[in-house]
């Protein structure tokens, strides 16, 4: 990574590493690798596993053969995002966090009707509080006509029909993923609404523009292989 940046004129001046031998990640030291001093020790952190202590905490198991693509750019995880609808041959599942009701909804709304038009099954999970879907009998009308869609199935996670208590309202469904026949996932930090998959290029800012008209600054995932089985597994277990 440190010479992929320096590649793009970055001025990269050490990696600070995880000392191994500690047990635990409480209280870790770290090692300072000089860049130009010492290439070997560089050589050898790169034939290094992943982080022993942190697999342990996360209870993760390393995983081969998966083709994982990183993007930061909000137009290509559009891109991807639709790719991978438009992909689909048998089943799509959506499990998210925040819809909001806006162009880029609609669109996605029309491509996951089309999915279901050609015979895909599509499921798609949100969560009730912080889509304000299935709260106090208020539903998102977006998702009240996708409901309506034969092939095309929406829950709600954890609706509220009563005051909550604290439970209730800190324990909420966080996952975003985009799941394709079970083969290939985005996994993402992106809900579904305009100002995660619009980036800077493709909108004037100016001071009297609302803050949701600003690209939010996120990350997303796109892995083919065995991962996308068990974000698929995951996804059934929330889905009963």
């Amino acid at each position: 990574a440190a010479a992929r940046l320096r590649s793009q004129g970055v001025e990269v001046v050490a990696v600070a590493a995880h000392a191994r031998e500690r047990p635990g990640l409480a209280g870790a030291r770290f090692q300072i690798l000089d860049l130009d001093a010492d290439p070997a020790q560089l050589r050898e952190l790169e034939r290094a596993p992943l982080s022993d202590p942190l697999l342990e905490r996360c209870g993760a198991k390393l995983l081969a053969g998966n083709r994982i693509e990183i993007e930061l750019d909000n137009a290509r995880g559009r891109s991807e995002l639709f790719g991978l609808i438009e992909g689909a041959r048998e089943r799509l599942h959506l499990q998210v966090y925040i819809v909001r009701e806006d162009e880029f909804t609609a669109e996605l709304a029309g491509r996951l009707e089309a999915a279901a038009a050609r015979g895909v099954a599509v499921r798609l999970i949100v969560d009730a509080l912080y889509t304000r879907h299935e709260v106090f009998g208020v539903r998102l009308p977006l998702l009240e006509r996708l409901s309506a869609v034969e092939g095309v199935e929406v829950r709600a996670f954890r609706p509220l029909a009563a005051l909550p208590g604290i439970d209730e309202l800190k324990q909420r469904n966080h996952r975003k993923l985009v799941i394709a026949d079970g083969e290939r996932v985005i996994v993402t930090g992106r809900n579904l609404a305009e100002h995660y998959y619009v980036s800077f290029a493709e909108r004037q800012l100016d001071p009297t523009q609302s803050w949701d008209r600003v690209p939010w600054l996120d990350a997303g995932a796109l892995c083919e292989g065995p991962l996308a089985g068990l974000a698929e597994r995951s996804f059934l277990a929330a889905w009963t």
